[in-house]
């Protein structure tokens, strides 16, 4: 073997130690004194490192200084060999790693000292979605709102209707009549002219007295009734001709007509309007057989206002305030002996009359039956 084989022998040999040294360090055991010659054999100088031309032992310094310089001439070799390859290798594609390889982000290249685990993006959308053949997690999902077919509608509470919707209207009314106003205006001359006139009251010839009506007509749609009536009034005697002609007898007046009337409530209690158009006619008797009566045309107009009380189902009682008006467009005058006068021309050569305006005034109470009522 040659001197140059040796050293490097023992080169490989030094650095195989000083590695499983420094691995794995041995404690220093303890120095025992029942083994003095071992301790004496470790001390004393080897025959082979003091014979001439022998190697050094891997424990004298010589073969240390040897080793060093070894791996320093190893190293140089390997970074003469590095630079010695060819500078086109730099420009050749190099290959990518492997698509599980984690690639550290930029941030763990460049702050290396922080010391935590370097984050890679490949590994930041592995822990997002689940490895192969893991079951999926379940999404939560908010459930949908009900249909409307599906919410339950709250009970409709349907008007309890006492009144029906249509039905035949039947009523009887009485009460309390009072001739206001006046039948006609009496005129006479006043020097060569004519003429001056003076109002002859409907209180002349009657006074108030009671009354009585009858209706007839039909219910449509429960607030509305139309209706035709008869009216009539049995009235007192009058104050102006009461004691003439033997005495008067009696007074009354008819009214025929027809009416419409809304209640707002017919269900219950409701307030109660009424308007009437007719026609009028008014008369007066004495004792000897004279005879008044006077007329109106058809325009006679009478507006109520009351209260619609319902009773029950069938019955409504209807308490109420009727004021009228109307002109007697014509009045004659009928004697004892048969004779005819119209009041309006003369009476007992008085100059020619005009008609006036009346004002009836009833205060009553009214019961009315719905009779062949429909369903409620």
């Amino acid at each position: 073997m040659s001197s140059r084989t040796i050293p490097c022998a023992l080169l490989a040999a030094t650095c195989a130690w000083s590695h499983c040294v420094t691995a794995q360090p041995a404690a220093s055991p303890k120095p025992d004194a029942a083994t003095p010659a071992a301790s004496e054999a470790n001390h004393a100088p080897n025959a082979d490192q003091t014979r001439p031309g022998a190697p050094p032992s891997p424990d004298s310094p010589e073969a240390n200084s040897n080793a060093t310089t070894g791996a320093g001439t190893v190293e140089a070799e390997a970074s003469a060999a590095d630079e010695a390859k060819p500078e086109e290798a730099d420009d050749a594609p190099q290959a990518l790693p492997p698509a599980d390889t984690p690639v550290e982000s930029e941030t763990n290249e460049r702050n290396p000292a922080q010391g935590s685990t370097p984050t890679t993006a490949r590994s930041a959308q592995a822990s997002s979605s689940p490895a192969p053949g893991a079951a999926e997690p379940e999404i939560f999902e908010p459930p949908l709102p009900p249909r409307y077919s599906d919410t339950p509608l709250p009970p409709v509470e349907r008007p309890i209707y006492v009144a029906p919707r249509t039905s035949l209207w039947l009523g009887l009314r009485a009460g309390w009549l009072f001739p206001a106003g006046s039948l006609w205006q009496d005129g006479e001359s006043v020097g060569a002219s004519c003429c001056r006139y003076f109002n002859r009251g409907w209180d002349d010839f009657a006074s108030s007295g009671p009354m009585l009506e009858v209706d007839l007509g039909a219910r449509l749609s429960r607030h509305y009734n139309i209706f035709g009536m008869w009216e009539w009034g049995i009235l007192g005697d009058g104050d102006e001709l009461g004691d003439e002609f033997g005495g008067q007898t009696s007074a009354q007046t008819h009214f025929l007509g027809v009416g419409l009337r809304f209640s707002s409530d017919p269900n219950s209690v409701g307030l109660l309007v009424e308007l009437a158009l007719g026609w009028r006619r008014f008369r007066a008797t004495w004792k000897n057989g004279t005879e008044l009566t006077a007329t109106d045309d058809f325009f006679n107009t009478r507006i109520g206002i009351g209260a619609d009380i319902r009773l029950n189902e069938d019955l409504s009682l209807t308490p109420m305030l009727t004021l009228g008006g109307g002109v007697f467009s014509e009045a004659d005058w009928t004697f004892a002996d048969g004779t005819e006068a119209g009041a309006f021309s003369s009476f007992l050569g008085v100059p020619a009359d005009e008609a006036a305006q009346h004002v009836p005034i009833t205060v009553q109470i009214g019961l009315h039956w719905d009779a062949i009522a429909s369903k409620k």
